[in-house]
């Protein structure tokens, strides 16, 4: 079922990040500041009467924040981040990848079996870009889907309540000396598959110096919560609070099957 966004503003979103990435509220701020200047977040008055933001305006102040270290260009980060198609690139293990394929479907995965006569998933190729995968996570962390469906990770042998829970779970990299964006998802032993997704029809030039910046779990559920009005930004603070949160997320484990919330993605600005 889908939820309507609350009444959350930009400062909401800047102080739930700064909570749990420990930057300073200013930096993060600057990040939307210059994005909402170049109308990629909502703009409209001061105080209470701020522009609301809806889930595309948290997606383009995370991509920023992890696209770029020089808070100015993000814009500039947004708009190639944002733009980037992908696959499904290294299976550790390829039954969960073809099930997150399953659980993604309606967002537009394209399957294509390749050099394999069983039949097996061998590549996923994603019809929609990273800003609409994006937006889409940051809703189903938000209700609590993404964590269960982590949780329900079959491991051989082994009882759901062993594998590995919190914001290691998933990790979002973003390569910014080759742009592009690398999503991992992990269980206690280790990464089970990854996404990637790198700019359309364009040669990557080899760089010699890497750098990259990795957004956890934590940020798609912190975001999300706050848009819907599940959480206070300040709650944040407290210590282990995400941990009680994933907590309470994943009791309703054995309820039945995991749903997806499909919202309105990819709006266009």
């Amino acid at each position: 079922m889908a939820q309507q966004m609350n009444m959350a503003h930009l400062s909401d979103l800047v102080s739930a990040l700064a909570h749990i990435t420990g930057l300073p509220v200013a930096t993060i701020f600057a990040y939307g500041r210059f994005a909402r200047e170049a109308g990629l977040i909502a703009q409209k008055g001061r105080g209470r009467g701020a522009a609301t933001m809806e889930v595309s305006d948290a997606a383009n102040l995370l991509i920023g924040l992890g696209g770029t270290a020089v808070t100015r260009e993000s814009p500039l980060a947004i708009r190639s981040y944002r733009a980037m198609k992908g696959v499904i690139f290294r299976q550790y293990q390829s039954g969960l990848a073809c099930d997150f394929a399953d659980y993604l479907r309606p967002l537009g995965f394209d399957f294509r079996p390749i050099g394999d006569i069983s039949g097996e998933l061998q590549e996923c190729k994603c019809t929609r870009d990273f800003g609409d995968l994006l937006e889409l996570l940051i809703l189903d962390a938000g209700l609590g889907n993404l964590t269960r469906w982590l949780l329900t990770w079959p491991i051989p042998g082994m009882p759901y309540h062993t594998v590995l829970t919190g914001h290691e779970q998933l990790r979002i990299i973003f390569h910014r000396s080759e742009p592009s964006v690398s999503i991992e998802f992990r269980h206690a032993w280790g990464k089970a598959f990854e996404l990637w997704f790198k700019p359309h029809g364009r040669q990557q030039k080899r760089r010699a110096l890497r750098t990259s910046t990795t957004l956890t779990q934590d940020c798609l559920t912190a975001l999300g919560m706050v848009l819907m009005d599940l959480i206070n930004p300040e709650q944040l603070k407290r210590p282990q609070a995400l941990t009680k949160i994933y907590e309470a997320q994943a009791e309703g484990l054995l309820a039945g099957p995991v749903v997806s919330a499909v919202p309105r993605i990819g709006k266009a600005r």
